[in-house]
Protein backbone atom coordinates (compact mmCIF):
# COMPACT_ATOMS: atom_id res chain seq x y z
CA UNK A 1 0.00 0.00 0.00
CA UNK A 2 1.33 3.48 -0.85
CA UNK A 3 2.32 5.90 1.86
CA UNK A 4 0.97 9.26 0.68
CA UNK A 5 3.04 11.12 3.23
CA UNK A 6 6.27 10.01 1.50
CA UNK A 7 7.81 11.94 -1.42
CA UNK A 8 8.17 9.49 -4.30
CA UNK A 9 10.96 9.65 -6.76
CA UNK A 10 8.80 9.49 -9.87
CA UNK A 11 5.65 11.18 -11.17
CA UNK A 12 4.19 7.76 -11.98
CA UNK A 13 4.39 6.65 -8.36
CA UNK A 14 2.75 9.88 -7.18
CA UNK A 15 -0.16 9.55 -9.61
CA UNK A 16 -0.61 5.89 -8.71
CA UNK A 17 -0.66 6.75 -5.02
CA UNK A 18 -3.24 9.53 -5.52
CA UNK A 19 -5.41 7.25 -7.63
CA UNK A 20 -5.40 4.50 -5.01
CA UNK A 21 -6.11 7.01 -2.24
CA UNK A 22 -9.07 8.56 -4.12
CA UNK A 23 -10.45 5.14 -5.02
CA UNK A 24 -10.20 3.98 -1.43
CA UNK A 25 -11.93 7.15 -0.19
CA UNK A 26 -14.74 6.78 -2.74
CA UNK A 27 -15.31 3.12 -1.84
CA UNK A 28 -15.33 4.02 1.84
CA UNK A 29 -17.99 6.68 1.27
CA UNK A 30 -20.15 4.31 -0.79
CA UNK A 31 -19.92 1.59 1.82
CA UNK A 32 -20.71 4.08 4.56
CA UNK A 33 -23.76 5.39 2.69
CA UNK A 34 -25.07 1.85 2.17
CA UNK A 35 -24.52 1.02 5.81
CA UNK A 36 -26.27 4.22 6.88
CA UNK A 37 -29.31 3.50 4.70
CA UNK A 38 -29.44 -0.05 6.06
CA UNK A 39 -29.30 1.23 9.63
CA UNK A 40 -32.10 3.74 8.99
CA UNK A 41 -34.34 1.32 7.16
CA UNK A 42 -33.71 -1.55 9.57
CA UNK A 43 -36.39 0.00 11.79
CA UNK A 44 -38.89 -0.42 8.92
CA UNK A 45 -37.38 -3.57 7.47
CA UNK A 46 -40.79 -5.04 6.61
CA UNK A 47 -41.41 -2.22 4.12
CA UNK A 48 -39.65 -1.41 0.87
CA UNK A 49 -38.12 2.08 0.82
CA UNK A 50 -40.10 3.12 -2.25
CA UNK A 51 -43.32 1.94 -0.61
CA UNK A 52 -42.66 4.02 2.50
CA UNK A 53 -42.04 7.11 0.39
CA UNK A 54 -45.19 6.53 -1.69
CA UNK A 55 -47.40 5.94 1.36
CA UNK A 56 -46.12 9.09 3.08
CA UNK A 57 -46.65 11.10 -0.11
CA UNK A 58 -50.21 9.77 -0.49
CA UNK A 59 -51.10 10.64 3.13
CA UNK A 60 -49.59 14.11 2.72
CA UNK A 61 -51.69 14.78 -0.37
CA UNK A 62 -54.88 13.45 1.23
CA UNK A 63 -54.62 15.74 4.25
CA UNK A 64 -53.06 18.69 2.35
CA UNK A 65 -50.14 18.76 4.79
CA UNK A 66 -47.71 21.60 4.21
CA UNK A 67 -44.54 19.81 5.34
CA UNK A 68 -43.15 16.43 6.37
CA UNK A 69 -41.04 15.69 9.45
CA UNK A 70 -39.29 12.40 10.13
CA UNK A 71 -39.14 12.03 13.90
CA UNK A 72 -36.06 10.93 15.84
CA UNK A 73 -36.36 9.77 19.42
CA UNK A 74 -32.66 9.99 20.33
CA UNK A 75 -30.03 12.02 18.51
CA UNK A 76 -26.36 11.35 18.07
CA UNK A 77 -23.86 12.69 15.55
CA UNK A 78 -24.05 9.41 13.65
CA UNK A 79 -27.86 9.39 13.63
CA UNK A 80 -27.95 12.99 12.39
CA UNK A 81 -25.74 11.98 9.47
CA UNK A 82 -27.91 8.93 8.80
CA UNK A 83 -31.08 11.00 8.80
CA UNK A 84 -29.53 13.61 6.50
CA UNK A 85 -28.86 10.97 3.84
CA UNK A 86 -32.29 9.37 4.31
CA UNK A 87 -33.99 12.78 3.92
CA UNK A 88 -32.01 13.48 0.74
CA UNK A 89 -33.03 10.09 -0.63
CA UNK A 90 -36.66 10.69 0.40
CA UNK A 91 -36.84 14.16 -1.14
CA UNK A 92 -35.41 12.96 -4.47
CA UNK A 93 -38.16 10.37 -4.80
CA UNK A 94 -41.13 12.27 -3.38
CA UNK A 95 -40.30 15.81 -4.59
CA UNK A 96 -41.61 17.12 -1.24
CA UNK A 97 -39.64 19.12 1.34
CA UNK A 98 -38.68 16.77 4.18
CA UNK A 99 -36.86 17.49 7.44
CA UNK A 100 -35.78 15.46 10.45
CA UNK A 101 -36.95 16.52 13.87
CA UNK A 102 -36.14 15.41 17.43
CA UNK A 103 -39.24 14.38 19.36
CA UNK A 104 -38.54 17.12 21.91
CA UNK A 105 -38.86 19.81 19.20
CA UNK A 106 -42.33 18.87 17.90
CA UNK A 107 -44.24 21.50 19.95
CA UNK A 108 -42.15 24.34 18.47
CA UNK A 109 -42.59 23.73 14.72
CA UNK A 110 -45.33 24.87 12.37
CA UNK A 111 -46.10 24.64 8.67
CA UNK A 112 -46.69 27.72 6.57
CA UNK A 113 -49.67 26.00 4.95
CA UNK A 114 -51.73 23.18 6.46
CA UNK A 115 -50.89 20.92 9.36
CA UNK A 116 -47.50 19.14 9.43
CA UNK A 117 -47.24 15.43 8.72
CA UNK A 118 -45.10 13.67 11.34
CA UNK A 119 -43.70 10.28 10.32
CA UNK A 120 -42.56 7.77 12.93
CA UNK A 121 -40.54 4.85 11.57
CA UNK A 122 -38.98 2.97 14.45
CA UNK A 123 -38.59 -0.36 16.17
CA UNK A 124 -41.12 -1.47 18.78
CA UNK A 125 -39.19 -0.31 21.84
CA UNK A 126 -38.38 3.05 20.28
CA UNK A 127 -42.00 3.57 19.20
CA UNK A 128 -43.28 3.15 22.75
CA UNK A 129 -40.74 5.66 24.05
CA UNK A 130 -41.55 8.12 21.25
CA UNK A 131 -45.32 7.90 21.79
CA UNK A 132 -44.91 8.31 25.53
CA UNK A 133 -42.80 11.44 25.07
CA UNK A 134 -45.18 12.94 22.54
CA UNK A 135 -48.30 12.38 24.64
CA UNK A 136 -46.61 14.04 27.62
CA UNK A 137 -45.47 17.08 25.64
CA UNK A 138 -48.49 18.07 23.56
CA UNK A 139 -51.92 17.23 22.22
CA UNK A 140 -51.59 14.97 19.19
CA UNK A 141 -54.25 17.06 17.41
CA UNK A 142 -51.55 19.55 16.36
CA UNK A 143 -50.70 17.59 13.22
CA UNK A 144 -51.16 14.50 11.08
CA UNK A 145 -49.36 11.39 12.35
CA UNK A 146 -48.22 8.35 10.41
CA UNK A 147 -46.62 5.41 12.20
CA UNK A 148 -44.83 2.91 9.95
CA UNK A 149 -44.93 -0.21 12.07
CA UNK A 150 -44.84 -3.98 11.69
CA UNK A 151 -43.76 -5.20 15.09
CA UNK A 152 -44.49 -8.52 16.77
CA UNK A 153 -46.96 -7.10 19.31
CA UNK A 154 -50.41 -5.69 18.60
CA UNK A 155 -50.84 -2.01 17.86
CA UNK A 156 -53.01 -1.60 20.97
CA UNK A 157 -50.05 -2.48 23.19
CA UNK A 158 -48.04 0.45 21.86
CA UNK A 159 -50.70 2.97 22.88
CA UNK A 160 -51.31 1.94 26.47
CA UNK A 161 -51.49 5.20 28.44
CA UNK A 162 -51.22 7.33 25.28
CA UNK A 163 -54.09 9.77 24.66
CA UNK A 164 -55.02 10.23 21.00
CA UNK A 165 -57.73 12.94 21.05
CA UNK A 166 -60.90 12.55 19.03
CA UNK A 167 -60.00 15.56 16.87
CA UNK A 168 -56.59 14.16 15.91
CA UNK A 169 -55.54 12.24 12.78
CA UNK A 170 -53.30 9.31 13.70
CA UNK A 171 -52.69 6.53 11.15
CA UNK A 172 -50.73 3.31 11.43
CA UNK A 173 -49.38 1.74 8.24
CA UNK A 174 -49.34 -2.05 8.54
CA UNK A 175 -48.08 -4.46 5.87
CA UNK A 176 -50.60 -7.06 4.68
CA UNK A 177 -48.70 -8.51 1.70
CA UNK A 178 -45.56 -8.01 -0.34
CA UNK A 179 -46.72 -4.63 -1.63
CA UNK A 180 -50.07 -4.20 0.16
CA UNK A 181 -50.29 -1.82 3.10
CA UNK A 182 -53.38 -1.15 5.21
CA UNK A 183 -53.84 2.16 7.00
CA UNK A 184 -55.60 2.02 10.37
CA UNK A 185 -56.93 5.11 12.13
CA UNK A 186 -56.67 5.39 15.92
CA UNK A 187 -58.37 7.73 18.39
CA UNK A 188 -59.98 7.92 21.81
CA UNK A 189 -63.32 9.56 22.58
CA UNK A 190 -61.57 10.94 25.64
CA UNK A 191 -58.58 9.95 27.73
CA UNK A 192 -60.66 7.54 29.84
CA UNK A 193 -62.12 5.66 26.86
CA UNK A 194 -60.51 2.62 25.22
CA UNK A 195 -58.59 2.96 21.97
CA UNK A 196 -60.82 3.01 18.88
CA UNK A 197 -59.44 1.45 15.69
CA UNK A 198 -60.96 1.53 12.21
CA UNK A 199 -59.74 1.02 8.67
CA UNK A 200 -58.80 4.27 6.95
CA UNK A 201 -57.82 2.85 3.56
CA UNK A 202 -55.50 0.59 1.57
CA UNK A 203 -52.32 1.29 -0.36
CA UNK A 204 -50.79 -0.84 -3.11
CA UNK A 205 -48.03 -0.14 -5.59
CA UNK A 206 -50.57 -0.49 -8.42
CA UNK A 207 -53.51 1.54 -7.14
CA UNK A 208 -51.91 3.92 -4.62
CA UNK A 209 -54.23 5.00 -1.76
CA UNK A 210 -57.74 3.60 -2.24
CA UNK A 211 -60.88 2.52 -0.37
CA UNK A 212 -60.70 5.55 1.89
CA UNK A 213 -63.53 5.50 4.41
CA UNK A 214 -65.07 8.94 4.99
CA UNK A 215 -64.48 10.54 8.36
CA UNK A 216 -68.19 10.73 9.15
CA UNK A 217 -68.47 6.97 8.67
CA UNK A 218 -65.31 6.30 10.67
CA UNK A 219 -66.49 8.36 13.64
CA UNK A 220 -70.28 8.11 13.66
CA UNK A 221 -70.87 6.87 17.21
CA UNK A 222 -69.75 8.80 20.28
CA UNK A 223 -71.12 6.06 22.55
CA UNK A 224 -73.20 8.38 24.74
CA UNK A 225 -70.26 10.68 25.48
CA UNK A 226 -71.12 13.87 27.41
CA UNK A 227 -69.74 16.98 25.74
CA UNK A 228 -69.18 20.07 27.87
CA UNK A 229 -71.16 22.65 25.91
CA UNK A 230 -70.86 26.41 26.26
CA UNK A 231 -74.18 28.25 26.18
CA UNK A 232 -76.01 31.50 26.93
CA UNK A 233 -79.54 32.21 28.15
CA UNK A 234 -81.65 33.73 25.40
CA UNK A 235 -84.34 34.98 27.81
CA UNK A 236 -83.20 36.86 30.86
CA UNK A 237 -84.34 35.42 34.17
CA UNK A 238 -85.63 32.17 32.72
CA UNK A 239 -85.68 29.22 35.11
CA UNK A 240 -85.68 26.67 32.30
CA UNK A 241 -82.87 24.19 32.12
CA UNK A 242 -80.28 25.34 29.60
CA UNK A 243 -80.98 23.82 26.21
CA UNK A 244 -80.46 24.52 22.55
CA UNK A 245 -83.03 26.70 20.80
CA UNK A 246 -83.81 27.91 17.28
CA UNK A 247 -82.41 26.56 14.03
CA UNK A 248 -78.99 25.78 15.54
CA UNK A 249 -80.70 24.07 18.46
CA UNK A 250 -82.73 21.84 16.18
CA UNK A 251 -79.64 20.87 14.22
CA UNK A 252 -77.79 20.13 17.47
CA UNK A 253 -80.55 17.87 18.77
CA UNK A 254 -80.52 15.93 15.48
CA UNK A 255 -76.75 15.48 15.83
CA UNK A 256 -77.15 14.24 19.41
CA UNK A 257 -79.43 11.44 18.18
CA UNK A 258 -77.50 10.63 14.99
CA UNK A 259 -74.04 10.26 16.47
CA UNK A 260 -75.07 9.34 20.02
CA UNK A 261 -73.83 12.01 22.43
CA UNK A 262 -75.25 14.18 25.20
CA UNK A 263 -74.71 17.84 26.07
CA UNK A 264 -73.57 19.01 29.50
CA UNK A 265 -74.45 22.72 29.32
CA UNK A 266 -72.55 25.51 31.09
CA UNK A 267 -73.59 29.16 30.85
CA UNK A 268 -71.06 31.92 30.28
CA UNK A 269 -70.80 34.13 33.37
CA UNK A 270 -71.34 37.29 31.30
CA UNK A 271 -73.99 35.55 29.14
CA UNK A 272 -72.14 36.68 26.03
CA UNK A 273 -70.92 34.87 22.91
CA UNK A 274 -67.43 36.30 23.35
CA UNK A 275 -64.94 38.84 22.06
CA UNK A 276 -61.21 39.40 22.30
CA UNK A 277 -60.16 41.84 25.03
CA UNK A 278 -57.42 44.48 24.94
CA UNK A 279 -55.16 42.23 27.01
CA UNK A 280 -55.51 39.44 24.41
CA UNK A 281 -57.85 37.23 26.46
CA UNK A 282 -61.36 36.22 25.44
CA UNK A 283 -64.61 36.61 27.37
CA UNK A 284 -67.98 34.89 27.02
CA UNK A 285 -68.41 31.43 25.53
CA UNK A 286 -65.32 31.99 23.37
CA UNK A 287 -63.31 32.45 26.54
CA UNK A 288 -64.71 29.23 27.98
CA UNK A 289 -63.59 27.29 24.90
CA UNK A 290 -60.15 28.91 24.77
CA UNK A 291 -59.56 28.11 28.45
CA UNK A 292 -60.75 24.53 28.00
CA UNK A 293 -63.72 24.95 30.36
CA UNK A 294 -66.03 23.60 27.65
CA UNK A 295 -65.36 21.52 24.55
CA UNK A 296 -67.98 22.84 22.14
CA UNK A 297 -70.75 25.39 21.76
CA UNK A 298 -73.94 25.28 19.72
CA UNK A 299 -74.85 28.99 19.77
CA UNK A 300 -74.54 30.99 16.52
CA UNK A 301 -71.09 32.52 16.02
CA UNK A 302 -69.98 34.88 13.30
CA UNK A 303 -66.86 33.28 11.80
CA UNK A 304 -64.00 35.80 11.94
CA UNK A 305 -60.25 35.36 11.35
CA UNK A 306 -59.59 36.18 15.02
CA UNK A 307 -61.97 33.51 16.23
CA UNK A 308 -60.70 30.98 13.70
CA UNK A 309 -57.19 31.44 15.07
CA UNK A 310 -58.18 30.04 18.48
CA UNK A 311 -61.10 27.62 17.89
CA UNK A 312 -62.30 25.27 15.13
CA UNK A 313 -65.54 25.96 13.27
CA UNK A 314 -67.94 23.65 11.48
CA UNK A 315 -68.89 24.41 7.91
CA UNK A 316 -71.18 27.50 7.88
CA UNK A 317 -74.85 26.65 8.49
CA UNK A 318 -76.19 30.08 7.50
CA UNK A 319 -74.93 32.91 5.36
CA UNK A 320 -75.29 36.57 6.37
CA UNK A 321 -74.52 39.39 3.94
Amino acid sequence: MCNCAQHTSTMHQSRTCNFIWNLASTLTRLVKIKLILLIILSNCIAFRTENIVDVVSAVKQHFYSGCIYLLQNQRTEMQDHEMHIWIKHFAQISQFPVSSLPVDSVPTVHCRHGRPLYVICSGERSVRETLRKLSEQLSLSVGIWLLIFDGPSGVEDLFIGVDIPFNSEFLVAHREGNDDISLIELYRLNSAHPLEMCRFGNWTSHTNLTRITGRCKRRNNLQGLKLKTGHIEWRSGTKERLKSVGFFGEMWEILEKEINFKSDYSRAVDNFSGAKQKNGSWNGVMGMMVKGEVQVSNIPFVMTPERQSVVDFTLPLTDTR
